[in-house]
């Protein structure tokens, strides 16, 4: 994969890093950390490949890309600043069907947006986002509430 600053978000920056440097450990562990950052649910899902792939698990890498790729590929590349998931998909895409990188280009376009709040984990065993609300227990009926000063 190409070397250079290629995401505006540090958090997918700092994966992409990791796997270039070939630390497939060291980017699972900061995609398990922070994937609720990143700026798409596919964008999580083509860096979840990258990983598998670095790990040399060719089929859960190939199957996780085609998940990524039921999000379409609008949007890999927002402007003309490269970026990480624009990466991913063409190292990914060169690796499975056997072309060369430079025969795929990464289409401009809006980004698929993640649809739900909390987000959910788009591969299934991430780590729970800390984004989520935090659970709300309604106060017990059989309590008083009002507050009256002692005389």
């Amino acid at each position: 994969m190409p070397t250079g600053d290629v995401a505006p978000q540090e958090q997918e920056r700092d994966v992409y890093d990791q796997l270039r440097r070939g630390r497939c450990r060291a980017a699972q562990d900061e995609l398990n950390r922070t994937w609720f950052t990143f700026f798409t649910p596919r964008n999580v899902l083509l860096a979840q490949a990258a990983i598998y792939f670095c790990q040399g698990n060719v089929e859960r890498g190939t199957r996780t890309f085609l998940r990524a790729k039921g999000y379409g590929w609008q949007g890999l590349l927002p402007d003309p600043e490269p970026r990480a998931a624009c990466e991913y998909y063409k190292s990914a895409s060169s690796l499975i069907y056997q072309r060369p990188r430079s025969a795929y280009t990464c289409p401009g376009g809006q980004s698929p947006p993640w649809t739900k709040e909390p987000r959910k984990d788009p591969v299934g065993n991430l780590s729970p986002s800390p984004l989520a609300p935090p659970e709300v227990v309604p106060p017990d009926p059989t309590e008083s509430t009002s507050s009256q000063s002692p005389s």
